[in-house]
């Protein structure tokens, strides 16, 4: 019987043993990197559609005029004002998940400095906007990872600043997602009033008198009535994920910390999320 030496056995052991840990740790990165792609894009997406739906239907209404300025074409529900302020915020989550796992799978090292810069403009342009969002800590452990890490420290070196930049991104993460619920809650107040006027500009007051006409504008009505009914349900599961997202972050920390290293399966959240992506399709397409 072949004999293998003892230090050869042990190593085996430790590789067979961190390549389940990564398998398994990569599970939980991989389920919050595409939720937050997924959320990301559906909020991104709903604000642009409120934009361009509000400076249409200010279109609309500019003909009675005699006369036009920029400002009679801006939107109101939600302002240029805080535009990107709203671009950061989403952009943010987006960043960060992807730098956390860039920064614990070891096939995704090399984006560490890529996310982590973009994070850190982002976070920037955050605190600029809105001071108090992000603390002077989570700047610094972004900071410290965009330095440190691509350059090669242990694994266990890099869970200690994962824990960190979790710890203090738990944070920004509350305070974002306050942030784009108020937004949401905002919208929801205001945009079924959006609809009706402009269905009321788009097809009452320009019903044609003759029948043979009638029909495209009847089939415009119905895209938006489609559109209203469907943003109800769609704007509420925005408001909900405003919910649950920062607490799976935060039931992610936990995990991680606890375990010394394991983060575990966010299933639920992904399939939230992924619901949530189908259902933004279907919204902007109209059906």
């Amino acid at each position: 019987m072949r004999k293998y030496s003892p230090v050869l056995l042990f190593a085996f052991i430790v590789i067979l043993i961190s390549g389940c840990s990564t398998k398994y740790m990569g599970s939980g990165l991989n389920d919050f990197h595409k939720s937050s792609e997924l959320i990301a894009e559906s909020l991104a997406g709903v604000i642009t559609e409120i934009i361009d739906q509000d400076m249409e239907l200010r279109a609309e209404r500019s003909v009675i005029n005699s006369s036009i300025t920029a400002s009679d074409l801006e939107p109101v529900i939600l302002t240029f004002s805080n535009l990107r302020l709203r671009k950061e915020l989403v952009n943010c989550l987006v960043e960060y998940s992807g730098l956390l796992k860039a920064l614990l799978d070891k096939d995704h090292i090399t984006f560490v400095r890529e996310y982590g810069e973009d994070l850190r403009e982002s976070l920037n342009n955050i605190n600029r906007s809105d001071p108090g969002i992000v603390s002077k800590e989570a700047a610094g452990i972004i900071s410290t990872i965009i330095t440190m890490v691509p350059e090669g420290v242990t694994f266990m070196k890099k869970k200690k600043f994962a824990l960190k930049l979790m710890s203090e991104m738990q944070k920004v993460i509350d305070k974002v997602s306050v942030k784009l619920k108020e937004e949401m809650n905002s919208i929801k107040l205001l945009a079924p009033n959006l609809y009706t006027r402009l269905f009321r500009e788009k097809v009452e007051n320009k019903w044609p008198d003759k029948k043979e006409k009638r029909l495209k504008y009847a089939l415009a009505g119905v895209k938006i009535i489609k559109k209203r009914e469907m943003f109800g349900f769609l704007i509420d599961d925005l408001i909900n994920i405003m919910d649950i997202f920062p607490a799976e972050h935060k039931r992610l920390m936990d995990s991680f910390r606890k375990s010394g290293g394991t983060l575990i399966g966010l299933n639920e959240l992904l399939n939230y999320s992924i619901r949530l992506k189908n259902n933004y399709s279907l919204f902007s397409k109209g059906e």
